[in-house]
């Protein structure tokens, strides 16, 4: 049995951190059996990130360790009918979302401060008030310091919405009329687009971003469409 370990399932998707979305998504595609344990401090796993599984002894962080692991391990063939162009698209577009999208996800949690104040409500509002407010601080520091490190929140905020906008219409021009992001079956990198997009364009947060998803009338039908095939039996609103 694999053990998923990921922050809890918040925000009426099946989780706020679009790489533990991404892993989950990832392992009902792929028909793994598996059970969860919701962690809220990172600094448990190894590397101090989330996700992470236990399976036949092993402890593996990083959601795409964790599914190179897994492939090899259980004998997946998600991805085995991929064309080289495909895998190269794939991997191009799983960069992009990872390493470009993502930090305006920080962005518009973590440095927005009107954004912020709902978004440590979201994932700190049950500790005890002393030791929220230190977690939030510390948390909150962190999290700007790195996105001040990638360098995405140097920018305005008018100039972040913009990229992470060219970004969704990369994935919208991609997706087109197909079902899934390489065409009729899904593969691997539906988990990666399916998680950022979602959380992208969640509704629950007071923010922006839900616009530029909603531009495409195709990325909202492909959330609601992996959605109700891969998570129906969830009650997450």
């Amino acid at each position: 049995m694999i053990t998923l370990y990921q922050y809890k399932r918040a925000m009426g998707l099946p989780n706020a951190s679009p790489f533990c979305m991404k892993m989950e998504t990832w392992l009902r595609l792929a028909g793994l059996e598996y059970k969860i344990k919701e962690l809220l401090d990172p600094r448990k796993a190894p590397m101090a990130k989330l996700p992470m599984i236990e399976h036949d002894g092993n402890r593996i962080a990083d959601s795409s360790s964790i599914i190179e692991y897994l492939t090899r391990a259980c004998d997946v063939q998600l991805d085995s009918d991929l064309t080289a162009e495909q895998r190269a698209i794939a991997t191009a577009y799983q960069r992009m979302l990872e390493e470009h999208s993502y930090w305006g996800i920080v962005y518009g949690r973590w440095v927005d401060p009107a954004v912020w104040a709902e978004v440590k409500e979201v994932w700190f509002g049950s500790f005890p008030p002393g030791i929220k407010q230190l977690v939030c601080r510390l948390a909150n520091k962190q999290a700007r310091r790195d996105a001040h490190g990638q360098g995405l929140s140097r920018h305005s905020k008018e100039e972040v919405m913009h990229r992470v906008g060219l970004d969704l219409d990369a994935v919208a021009t991609q997706l087109g009329s197909k079902p899934y992001f390489l065409g009729d079956k899904p593969h691997g990198i539906d988990a990666t687009v399916y998680a950022f997009v979602a959380n992208l364009g969640t509704p629950e947060l007071h923010w922006d971003f839900p616009k530029l998803v909603n531009r495409h009338a195709n990325l909202p039908a492909y959330c609601a469409r992996m959605r109700a095939e891969f998570f129906s039996d969830l009650i997450l609103d």
